[in-house]
């Protein structure tokens, strides 16, 4: 190959691997006929052109070949947001600062919440163990088990060599931190927002800033639809949501309060500033419900209640929700985890709220 072409590169594209010129193509014929010097005249004459057109074939070759690498440039995908780290400061719940200069690889979750929004960002490989109440998705099952809030095992914990503990309950920390592990305590999310803000942040200090933009601006949409759907409902459905048999509820201030707010509910439980109440047999026959929402079905949850036992709770026959048959078996872990399957849980809560409304709704 030629000389100068190896020198510059320019053979070795995979667009244009055409090979550059070489100084092969004199026949001894040509010159046999002409004399000693006539020979050497012609070969002068030849070599000499040789040599300009093997110049300018490398240059032209040369320019095809800076265009191809151009091309070749062009075609590649664009870096992603997401392979840039810069340095995050969050403010935990105690009011301290942790700095992360790069993203956790070795997580533990003893969050359910939190161990569904790392599922969502895709984050499973990263993720090392969880607390014992982490069982969605399923393939969380499968996760090594490190306890839970009411007991923890820190020897556990310890042999998973975590980069990151993350934790909405503060027993553990000041053991972790002992152990020299890096420990994320946050609040669980009181509101719908603070779980938009929560998916968000886990995607900032694990780098999966594009992951969580598309899951909380999808999250953004289908609320402002529902929003939308139910801006001329004036009238409001009287709601008493069981959390437990023993007739505790969901108040205004809880997160599924929050969620019955959107709903354009009337929650029988507001007036308290207590986040799960326990009302009394008399409260709420009082304030006459028209529809019950059974986040303790025996549907969903092993030990729970049915509809048929609801219905013949002493002095309840004339609530309207009874009379009218509507009472709803319900997934409580749609929305009482505030993660990212709570806009599942509050679609399916309009749909029993508001059929007329909402039965046609697809997502």
């Amino acid at each position: 190959m030629c000389p100068l072409a190896f020198a510059e590169g320019c053979w070795h594209n995979k667009y244009y691997m055409q090979p550059c010129p070489t100084r092969t193509g004199f026949f001894l014929s040509e010159y046999t006929t002409l004399g000693f010097q006539g020979v050497i005249n012609l070969m002068n004459i030849k070599i000499q052109t040789k040599k300009i057109l093997v110049a300018y074939m490398c240059v032209i070759l040369m320019i095809f070949s800076v265009i191809a690498c151009d091309q070749e440039k062009s075609n590649l995908p664009s870096e992603s947001p997401n392979n840039a780290y810069e340095a995050i400061t969050v403010i935990d719940s105690r009011g301290r600062e942790i700095i992360f200069e790069a993203p956790p690889k070795r997580i533990i979750s003893l969050s359910p919440a939190h161990t569904e929004i790392l599922y969502k960002l895709e984050l499973e490989a990263d993720l090392v163990g969880t607390d014992t109440f982490s069982d969605f998705p399923s393939e969380a099952q499968s996760k090594p088990k490190v306890g839970d809030a009411f007991n923890i095992n820190l020897e556990a914990i310890a042999e998973l060599e975590p980069d990151l503990v993350y934790t909405t309950f503060d027993t553990p920390v000041a053991a972790l931190e002992d152990m020299g592990i890096k420990v994320l305590y946050l609040f669980a999310a009181k509101d719908i927002q603070g779980v938009i803000e929560n998916i968000a942040l886990m995607g900032s200090i694990t780098n999966r800033q594009n992951e969580a933009k598309n899951i909380t601006t999808s999250m953004e949409k289908r609320i402002e639809s529902i929003r939308s759907s139910l801006a001329d409902k004036d009238v409001r459905e009287r709601i008493y949501y069981e959390l437990d048999p023993g007739l505790y509820t969901a108040g205004p201030e809880s997160f599924i309060g929050d969620i019955l707010d959107l709903l354009k509910t009337h929650n029988i439980s507001e007036g308290t500033s207590n986040p799960y109440p326990q009302l009394s047999q008399e409260i709420i026959i009082e304030s006459d419900p028209t529809i019950i929402i059974l986040g303790d079905s025996a549907k969903y949850l092993t030990g729970g209640i049915t509809v048929a036992e609801v219905k013949d709770r002493p002095s309840w026959h004339n609530i309207s929700a009874i009379k009218s048959g509507r009472i709803y078996p319900f997934n409580d872990s749609l929305i009482s985890r505030p993660g990212p399957r709570i806009i599942d849980g509050i679609d399916q809560l309009a749909l029993l709220i508001y059929p007329e409304i909402f039965q046609d709704i697809t997502r």
